[in-house]
This record gives C-alpha cells, structure tokens and sequence, in this order.
C-alpha cells in the first residue's frame, strides 16, 4: 500500500466515478481504477460496488475512508511543517494553494509560474488544487496564502481582491448563425450549460447573472474528462470556461467571449495568515503572472 493508493482511494470515494477522481487528479480513469484494484488486493477486501454509472464504497470502504483522510491530511500537515523550518538563502517556506478548474479554466500556466516563482520568490512553493481544498487549507494553516474564486468567510482570514476574470463560452464552431466571437447572454436562452462542477463557486456566479439577465439555460452535469466535454459540445453542448483552458487546444471547438455590455465576471481573492509585508509582496508577484488573454 502506499500514499497515492490511498490519495485515488478518497478521490473515488468523494466524486463517486472514476473518470471524476482522475480528472481531479490530472491521470486517466483507467490509472485511477488500477490503483484502486491493487489496494484492494492488497487489503483483500473490496471497496467499491457499482450502482448503475456509479460507484459506491462498500462497507469496508466506508470503514476504510475516514482512516484514508486523516493519513493523507497528516502527512500534508508534516509536509508543511517541515517544510516551513527549512530554507531558501536563510528565508522561510511559503506554501500557497491556487484554486483550478482542471479542465475548465486556469490563471496560470503551471511550469511558466513554477519556473518564475523559483528565480524571483524561491521561498515559495505552489500546489493548484480544487477551491474548496484551498481554502480548507489556509484554514487549517497547512499553506500560508491561497488565491481562491469568491472571498472566504472564514475567521482569521485575511481576503483582498485579486482579478476579475470575464468568462467566455466554448462551443462547436457551428453553434452559433451569426456569432464571430462575441454573443450575449440572452443568446444562451435555453441552451444546454455544462454545470461547473470542477469549480463549484463558479455555479453560484453563473446563476446569479443568468437570472438577473432573466435568461434560462439547461444546466447537464458533464463526466471531467476531455472526451466527455468534447461529445458534449459536438452535440450542441455550451461549456463556461475562463483564463488559460485546456479545451481550447482541441479541434472543433471556438471561443466566443461575452459581449462587454455583460456584467458577468469571475471575483477572484488573495487570501493570507501571512504578515502584511510577506502577503503584499507576494499578491504583487501573482498580479504580474496572472495570464491575460
């Protein structure tokens, strides 16, 4: 047994599909459901049971979660630590959490990012990962800043406004009669909308400008892999994306942006515990990398 066997294990459990937990976890279904078998070989027991296209956890796997997540939140808290009394030119490790949607929309390319944080802030160690997550994490003092969409109510965290990101529409190149690149919102009237579900904040943005535009959309819940979301938009599907997303680089698909009498933006915070000057130079750093399409 070892660490990302359980990692996968919770992953399956929380999402209830394999196709969800590997593209939560950037890794192919068939990877997840491997891992999974062999932990349960290991273990002699079986975990998981199928109720039409989900999966459930058996008994066991239910007697089994609870242990899975309070070891993977132990190490990620021994991670921290140590990581934090160790040094770069005599300066303290900064952990920070960005908040994705793996295949939806991303502020920042990874490797230009990383590869920029390690020669101008080589203190600071970065992990993209669900909102959620991040925000749990800040508030479990397992990273020191978290940039996150929406502003968290959580006691002791300190939330500044980081970047209003504008939303666009993916769609099949033929979706639209007489779309170049810009439509309205009033276009979308009863149109089929993938549900934000590797964002979930994302959702309560989208619904609330929907109905304050009074327009009506069929929100459908999409498996998170690129072979779910790409028949989805061939068969007229629509996909709220924003920022750098990997769909774009699919064949088939066009971007159209909103038009700029639209009011519908994205609010993403940095959020921090860190002190003012470390947090201020930072947020600094982040505003120069966020990509600008």
């Amino acid at each position: 047994m070892d660490v990302s066997q359980l990692r996968y294990f919770v992953e399956t459990v929380r999402t209830g599909s394999y196709r969800r937990a590997a593209g939560n976890l950037y890794l192919t279904a068939q990877g997840v459901a491997q891992s999974v078998k062999r932990l349960e070989t290991e273990l002699g027991v079986r975990l998981f049971e199928k109720r039409g296209r989900t999966i459930i956890p058996t008994e066991k796997g239910m007697e089994l979660y609870p242990h899975a997540q309070e070891l993977l939140a132990g190490l990620l808290a021994f991670e921290a630590r140590a990581k934090s009394k160790s040094s770069t030119s005599g300066r303290t490790i900064t952990r920070l959490a960005i908040t994705e949607a793996p295949l939806r929309g991303r502020l920042f390319e990874h490797g230009a990012l990383r590869q920029n944080l390690e020669r101008e802030m080589p203190n600071v160690t970065v992990s993209f990962v669900q909102n959620e997550m991040a925000i749990q994490a800040l508030h479990d003092n397992l990273v020191g800043a978290a940039v996150v969409l929406g502003r968290p109510d959580n006691e002791g965290i300190v939330s500044m406004p980081f970047c209003n990101v504008r939303p666009f529409v993916i769609a099949a190149p033929d979706a639209f009669e007489h779309a170049e690149h810009e439509i309205a919102l009033s276009e979308l009237e009863n149109r089929k909308m993938a549900m934000p579900t590797d964002t979930a904040e994302c959702y309560r943005f989208l619904s609330t400008s929907l109905e304050a535009h009074r327009v009506s959309v069929r929100f459908a819940v999409v498996e998170s892999t690129v072979e779910d979301h790409l028949a989805f938009i061939a068969n007229g599907g629509l996909i709220f994306a924003y920022g750098h997303c990997p769909l774009l680089s699919c064949d088939n698909v066009t971007k159209l942006a909103l038009s700029r009498n639209e009011d519908i933006v994205f609010p993403f915070f940095f959020c921090t515990k860190m002190a003012q000057g470390d947090a201020g130079e930072l947020h600094t750093f982040l505003l120069s990398q966020v990509r600008n399409d």
